[in-house]
């Protein structure tokens, strides 16, 4: 300054801000042999940003014959959004809010995809996700016996065929089969023993 005693002094920082500086207070902190005390000048950093998308199914497991939604979460600045929903490739008419109803699920929504879409001033951004239905397990059980024979009056089977099926994930499913000639109570513990044995297997699989 003109006295000569006194002078300016100013510092620059120079920084890019991203939406994790957003809310954060900046502190610019001076000092001189003068000052009892540092002064300091405060700001607060307004960061504005694009949505950033994640969706929340409920429930969590998605199963076949359950009644289900999915909400947009979203962080954004500014706050003010607006939404738009896509399920299999194609916009949802009238779905504007951040939750979507998917209604009654069925095994034909398995590997759908759902997508939000989420506008601010700022920016566009898109969350998509396929739905994983669990589906009930289906068991199927059939047979074909020959003749009873060997004196046995009906109660000695000379050949049986047993297919045992079962089908989850909303996918195919795996045959067991079994034959040869035993008694009529071998052959129904064979079939007790395989229908036991495939639901255990849909329970391994399916779970």
């Amino acid at each position: 300054m003109e006295d000569g005693k006194r002078m300016y002094a100013h510092a620059t920082l120079t920084f890019t801000p991203t939406r994790h500086h957003h809310g954060r207070t900046l502190t610019c902190l001076t000092h001189n042999p003068a000052l009892n005390t540092p002064l300091d000048a405060k700001v607060r950093l307004n960061v504005e940003y694009p949505p950033e998308v994640q969706l929340e199914f409920s429930p969590e497991e998605l199963s076949e014959g359950v009644e289900a939604s999915v909400t947009c979460r979203v962080e954004a600045n500014p706050s003010e959004l607006t939404y738009r929903w896509f399920r299999g490739g194609s916009e949802v008419t009238g779905a504007q809010g951040p939750t979507l109803p998917l209604g009654l699920l069925s095994r034909s929504d398995n590997a759908v995809p759902v997508a939000c879409e989420v506008t601010n001033s700022v920016g566009t951004s898109r969350k998509t996700q396929s739905l994983n239905v669990r589906c009930e397990c289906c068991l199927g059980l059939s047979w074909l016996s020959g003749d009873g024979g060997g004196g046995g009056g009906g109660f000695l089977l000379d050949s049986f065929f047993v297919l045992c099926t079962f089908w989850c994930g909303c996918g195919g499913g795996c045959g067991v089969f079994f034959f040869g000639g035993v008694s009529l109570f071998a052959f129904f513990v064979v079939v007790v023993v395989v229908v036991v044995g495939v639901f255990f297997l849909c329970v391994f699989f399916c779970s």
